[in-house]
């Protein structure tokens, strides 16, 4: 009994995902985003050999779509990790794993 119960209560009352740390300006974001900001860990012996910023255009139509419009390339390797803007989505915050470091953009 107590398992139908429970099954009954899951099929009436779906289960709702919500992000972790939401931010009040996410209700301001209409639409659809028109970069991708991917923090790239540098491989020694590939490029430069050092993390990296990398913008990617996302905006369908443009004339850049898919590919990559800028770069920019951080001291040294310091195992690339974690990002997040601001509340007011005006910095990116990016950081890594084997060092103290914060870059901001």
């Amino acid at each position: 009994m107590a398992t139908a119960l429970t099954l009954l209560t899951l099929v009436t009352n779906p289960i709702r995902a919500d992000e972790t740390c939401s931010s009040p300006y996410l209700a301001r974001i209409e639409g659809q985003e028109e970069f991708v900001y991917v923090w790239t860990l540098g491989v020694e012996g590939l490029g430069d050999g050092v993390d990296k910023l990398v913008v990617v255009d996302v905006k369908p139509g443009s004339p850049t779509y898919g590919k990559a419009i800028n770069t920019s390339s951080v001291s040294g390797r310091n195992e690339a990790h974690h990002a997040g803007f601001t509340d007011d989505r005006r910095q990116l915050w990016l950081a890594g794993l084997d060092g103290s470091k914060l870059f901001i953009f």
